[in-house]
């Protein structure tokens, strides 16, 4: 019922009660080409608090950790184009490289023709110092050659949350 919670040893003033991340998204549809690993550009931000992402040049593709954080957690959100063949796969990179505890490391079959495939990706805690950066990778085996990543209103997403 939360009535402890303002006990002696934990008080209003020692909650961290402010939000501190990024969430950003694609404004088009991302093309991938069958076979071939593509990293996400993400040209559109919902939530930047501490200017972790660039919308235009090569870093477009990161969360950046910016100073004085040591723990984060990562979620994303993919939204594939129906294609009725093939397997969709996601991970996060950190600094360019896989790692431990990546999150799922996604391999989903496709949802036939009518339905668009959508994949959760998500992080425990993650121990970060200044200028880490994190990326979403992806692969699809479609055969039919490149399918798209859906952006804009349907909704492929990005965030990464500050912990402390």
């Amino acid at each position: 019922d939360g009535a402890r919670i303002l006990d002696n040893t934990i008080t209003a003033s020692k909650l961290n009660t402010s939000f501190r991340g990024a969430t950003v998204y694609t404004n088009a549809n991302v093309a991938v080409d069958n076979t071939s690993t593509k990293i996400i550009p993400w040209d559109r931000e919902s939530i930047d608090t501490t200017s972790m992402h660039t919308i235009t040049g090569t870093d477009n593709t990161k969360l950046i950790v910016p100073s004085g954080v040591t723990k984060v957690k990562l979620g994303a959100y993919l939204a594939w184009q129906a294609v009725s063949s093939g397997i969709r796969y996601a991970a996060f990179l950190k600094n360019g490289l896989s790692f431990n505890n990546q999150g799922d490391s996604v391999a989903v079959p496709n949802s036939g023709a009518t339905y668009r495939t959508t994949q959760y990706l998500s992080t425990p805690a993650l121990v970060v110092t200044t200028g880490d950066y994190f990326e979403v990778q992806v692969n699809q085996t479609s055969t039919t050659g490149s399918i798209n990543l859906m952006g804009s209103g349907d909704g492929s997403w990005f965030c990464m949350e500050v912990l402390e």
